[in-house]
């Protein structure tokens, strides 16, 4: 493999901001953190969007209307304030 082609990774060359072995290490478990936590939030978001789609698509076959936003007795919860 000619010389101009080969990647720091392979060879065991220092990157740019690390100037000892540690710090490269260090710069490499950040990475692997940093990519962990992406799938973690990647996982989560998916999940969601796939909670919500099936919610908004049983709430659409639902005749009945299924949203919500006051108690039916609301004087009643007035009186008391």
């Amino acid at each position: 493999m000619p010389r101009a082609t080969r990647r720091p990774a392979v060879t065991g060359a220092l990157m740019a901001p690390a100037h000892t072995a540690a710090q490269m290490q260090q710069i490499v478990l950040n990475d692997h953190v940093d990519v962990s936590l992406t799938i973690l939030f990647m996982a989560v978001v998916v999940t969601m969007l796939i909670c919500g789609v099936r919610s908004a698509l049983a709430a659409n076959a639902d005749p009945r209307v299924t949203a919500r936003e006051t108690h039916h007795d609301m004087p009643l919860l007035q009186q008391n304030a």
